[in-house]
């Protein structure tokens, strides 16, 4: 197991020991996620698989370990319209202990840690056809897609763009594996790409999940 994080210092900004740890559930399927963390050639992962395989929460556990190994960064958190970006704001809320939180700011869809780390939200869909991407103008240091499936190829373009400010800029998604002709050649795209992968898991994968 790995170990991120600490004691944060306020006056020095940095972690400067390890404190009492907090252990986070993770099945192997989710544990493959983390592997990309140490390959540096690595762009994108996409977390693939059937409803209840705990992809989102894979994803979230993703977010909240890079949010900690980023003090004082900002990351993103992106879903296809408001609604999903609720169920993922309550999840990391739920994933996060309440001590590592300095604000929530619910108007603007952020979660700010104690290390300045700031958490943005958002929803892939556009408010109308001619409209800019919600999230454009916003510099990242690495991102979260979660049911990326019903995203478009210019909202993701448009995340990957945030990337900028970080040449190891990676971002980590989750998507329900559907027949949808883009997205099956989205997945393909993934699988050839040496920058990119694939991490495949179903509902058995997820030990945690009452079958």
């Amino acid at each position: 197991p790995d170990v991120y994080g600490g004691v944060w210092d306020t006056w020095s900004r940095c972690y400067v020991r390890h404190g009492s740890p907090v252990e986070f559930k993770a099945h192997p399927g989710q544990l493959k996620l983390l592997d990309a963390f140490d390959d540096p050639t690595r762009r994108r992962t996409l977390a693939l698989g059937s409803q209840g395989g705990g992809k989102t929460e894979g994803i979230i556990l993703v977010a909240v370990l890079l949010a900690l190994w980023n003090p004082g960064r900002c990351g993103g958190i992106v879903a296809p319209t408001r609604g999903r970006v609720k169920v993922v704001w309550r999840k990391f809320l739920k994933t996060l202990p309440a001590q590592w939180i300095r604000q929530i700011r619910p108007g603007d869809n952020e979660i700010v840690l104690v290390t300045g780390s700031v958490i943005q939200f958002f929803a892939a869909k556009r408010q109308a056809r001619n409209s800019g991407s919600p999230f454009a103008g916003n510099d990242w240091f690495w991102a979260v897609e979660d049911e990326q499936q019903d995203m478009d190829d210019d909202s993701l373009t448009e995340v990957d763009a945030r990337g900028r400010i970080n040449a190891g800029f990676q971002v980590f998604s989750s998507a329900t594996n559907e027949p949808y002709g883009s997205f099956q050649r989205r997945v393909k795209e993934y699988e050839s790409n040496p920058t990119r992968a694939v991490v495949r898991f179903t509902g058995p994968d997820n030990s945690f999940t009452d079958l």
